[in-house]
């Protein structure tokens, strides 16, 4: 896998910290993790106050990137703040940086994750996403 053709997803729920993060990567070429959320807060302790540390410890590096957080989570809808950011997302695949956009879902079904990865491939036609999930590995074509 060429990390500069694929675009990875994941969601942390489930996840304890590091060291599930880092199994959940592992055997993939992902160095760098994207939070699409508006909010770096979460329930999950790993995950809030503490996300660029966990992600940090997991031997990964991290960015925030909030303008393309979900407007619209509260009610189940999905709209992007600002959809323009995944021109940064692109940027870094360019460079060669095998990158995965997180939230907070488990699964990518429904989830906004999703609908940045989908523009990212309508921007880039040609490039694939995998959806990183524990125990599991999904592609879309």
């Amino acid at each position: 896998m060429v990390a500069a053709e694929v675009l990875f997803t994941l969601g942390y729920a489930g996840l304890r910290g590091s060291d599930d993060l880092r199994r959940l990567v592992e055997g993939t070429p992902v160095t760098t993790i994207v939070d699409i959320r508006l909010s770096p807060w979460s329930g999950n302790r790993a995950f809030s106050a503490r996300t660029r540390q966990t992600v940090e410890e997991a031997g990964l590096m991290y960015l925030h990137l909030r303008d393309l957080g979900n407007l619209a989570h509260r009610s189940g809808g999905t709209e992007i703040k600002n959809i323009e950011a995944i021109e940064d997302v692109l940027a870094l695949v360019d460079a060669g940086a095998a990158a995965a956009l997180m939230c907070a879902c488990r699964r990518p079904q429904g989830c906004h994750r999703t609908h940045v990865a989908d523009e990212a491939v309508r921007r880039r036609p040609g490039l694939r996403v995998v959806h990183l999930v524990p125990n599991e590995r999904s592609h879309d074509d």
